[in-house]
């Protein structure tokens, strides 16, 4: 049996996007099964994957944890269908909720009060309270 073998991005290399290139068809070449990259600070995983997935064949692209505070469900599910068409099935997708550099403060709890208060001021501003309200509800 053998072990399935991946590397991690070094953050760092996020700005280089030659250097980046250079190390995933490396690593390919090399026989690594799988690279992974995470999301931090002004970087999406999906972004940097597809870049990577466009300049290599065999290698599978994966994140690490695609945080889900910053993305709708239907949002996450297009993103990934989409990179997994392009790279020719070779999306690994790992969701979570990141960390405190990367969402801050965020939590459910302060996102869904948040999202309820950008909903309040919209029915506010609605002049159709009812009909918006409804919405929001299905929403939510």
């Amino acid at each position: 049996m053998r072990l399935p073998i991946g590397i991690e991005i070094p953050y760092t290399d996020l700005q280089d996007r030659a250097s980046l290139i250079a190390l995933a068809r490396e690593a390919e070449d090399l026989g690594y099964d799988c690279i992974w990259c995470s999301e931090v600070y002004t970087y999406d995983a999906f972004t940097t994957l597809t870049q990577i997935a466009c300049e290599t064949s065999t290698i599978k692209v994966g994140t690490n944890i695609a945080q889900i505070y910053a993305r709708t469900p239907s949002l996450l599910a297009t993103t990934a269908a989409s990179l997994d068409q392009l790279s020719g099935g070779r999306l690994i997708v790992g969701v979570g909720a990141s960390g405190p550099q990367v969402v801050g403060t965020a939590s459910p709890t302060t996102a869904l009060s948040s999202a309820r208060a950008r909903s309040s001021r919209s029915r506010a501003r609605c002049g159709r309270a009812k009909r918006c309200s409804t919405t929001v509800r299905s929403i939510t």
